[in-house]
């Protein structure tokens, strides 16, 4: 695999039942979470971007692409992307961590390149990210398999397909799936002003 064959997914379509609005357009100094990620992805030089079932406005130059099978999951994101991406590899990448650096994501990508596993997940401090990953596009059929005669489960999915870990030493917040207000009020209270010298406007309808 060389880097121009890789495709981008950002998962967007989560209900943020807990946050209490769409988690893609809350922001971290002046950038909504989705930009952040769309950043990543064309820092890392890939041009084929798509965004999962996200509901929000359409302002994004990148497709948006919608489940065919709602109400499943990630894994239902996926299969439909898969089949939509350009590419046979695809970086999969969550919507609600927008702290992860692209330099580890540009290391979880050279580790694919090496790799002969159908997916290549990240994990930190021995947590593995299952949406954090490199994965084969041809998993779609698979996929499509687990959601319709299964639970659609994605560790259930990635134990029976077979997959491998990038072992993280970045710090640990930098993966912080940041779901409701108290973890976004959070992040920018302990990390953002001392870590980043920058200052974090936290979304005031949150």
């Amino acid at each position: 695999m060389r880097k121009k064959e890789i495709s981008m997914i950002i998962l967007a379509g989560g209900a943020s039942s807990r946050m209490g609005r769409d988690k893609s357009d809350l922001t971290i100094d002046g950038k909504t979470f989705l930009e952040m990620q769309i950043e990543k992805g064309e820092k890392l030089g890939i041009s084929d971007i798509l965004l999962s079932g996200y509901h929000g406005e359409n302002k994004y130059k990148y497709p948006i692409i919608p489940d065919r099978f709602p109400g499943k999951g990630p894994l239902g994101g996926l299969e439909a992307c898969f089949r939509k991406a350009k590419n046979p590899y695809c970086l999969v990448l969550g919507v609600d961590v927008p702290l992860v650096p692209a330099e580890e994501l540009a290391a979880l990508i050279r580790q694919s390149l090496h790799s002969d596993a159908k997916a290549v997940i990240l994990s930190h401090g021995g947590h593995e990210e299952p949406l954090m990953g490199v994965y084969c596009t041809d998993l779609a059929d698979a996929m499509l398999e687990e959601i319709t005669e299964r639970k659609g489960a994605v560790f259930a999915f990635l134990r029976k397909n077979g997959y491998e870990c990038y072992e993280s030493q970045a710090a640990a917040w930098y993966f912080s799936n940041i779901n409701d207000s108290e973890t976004y009020k959070e992040i920018a209270r302990n990390h953002f002003r001392f870590n980043w010298k920058t200052v974090m406007r936290v979304d005031r309808n949150v």
